[in-house]
């Protein structure tokens, strides 16, 4: 489950222009890099007003396992209460697999799984566009012909080989807002050998930017036997709180609705 978020693009506005005309050298790499930097430096700042306090949101997923003698389509729904963009809590409102219903009891063993994992300050993306990790880091503009024009494209990496950096593109709009991410783990877990996953993030009602979408596919294997995983989650009915517990309070009722 996750979080998170969210997922636009950047023509890379650099024209090489001539010594002899105007006493320029092209851009070296490492001016490159700090105009990339101070352009994510500008979406943190933005990020942070848009993730502030305490948020909850609803989301529905939809998800496929293929695998040899396993194969599960699987539709849920959660609730789900993040701080300062950081994912604390989650209540599973549903699961059906393949059909089938799950019971109040299998709905709480995946929430206390998920719920350890955000304890443990893990299942989430630290987020190159998130000030507390930018550290962790480097960037570089990146030419992105198809995007739209005022986007801009900013190509992030990371030495850290956990599941929680990666490497890929985030897009930016005009006004400094990440409004998409693609990107690759630096690790994965057990069995899993390839993925990719895509944030985006949008409007979301009550004068909130938040992660609406996700896209997550990865491919795996066990000996001999390959599978793959592919969910697609739509995140909704966006709203602030004034604590965790306000939120919570609030999901578990509907949560325990017939």
């Amino acid at each position: 489950m996750r979080h998170l978020p969210g997922h636009h693009a950047f023509m890379l506005g650099i024209a090489l222009l001539s010594f002899s005309l105007l006493g320029l050298g092209a851009l070296t790499p490492p001016a490159q890099a700090q105009d990339a930097l101070s352009l994510v430096k500008q979406a943190a700042e933005q990020y942070a007003q848009d993730i502030r306090g305490v948020v909850g949101y609803q989301s529905r997923s939809e998800s496929k396992i293929s695998a040899p003698m396993l194969n599960q389509s699987i539709s849920s729904t959660a609730f789900t209460v993040q701080r300062d963009g950081i994912p604390v809590r989650i209540v599973m409102t549903r699961m059906v697999t393949n059909g089938k219903e799950a019971s109040r009891e299998q709905l709480k063993e995946q929430e206390n799984k998920t719920n350890a994992s955000f304890k443990e300050g893990k299942g989430f993306f630290k987020a190159p566009y998130d000030a507390r990790y930018i550290g962790g880091y480097t960037f570089s503009l990146e030419d992105c012909a198809d995007c739209a024009p005022g986007m801009t494209a900013i190509r992030f990496n990371s030495a850290l080989k956990d599941e929680q950096h990666g490497k890929g593109v985030m897009i930016l709009d005009a006004a400094k807002r990440i409004r998409e991410v693609r990107y690759t783990p630096n690790a994965y877990p057990p069995n899993v050998t390839r993925g990719s996953v895509i944030l985006t993030r949008d409007e979301v009602g009550n004068g909130m930017v938040g992660l609406s979408g996700l896209k997550m596919e990865f491919h795996g294997a066990m000996g001999i036997l390959k599978g793959s995983f592919v969910m697609d989650q739509r995140n909704e009915a966006f709203r602030r709180y004034a604590s965790v517990e306000e939120a919570l309070t609030q999901a578990e009722a509907q949560a325990s609705k017939p």
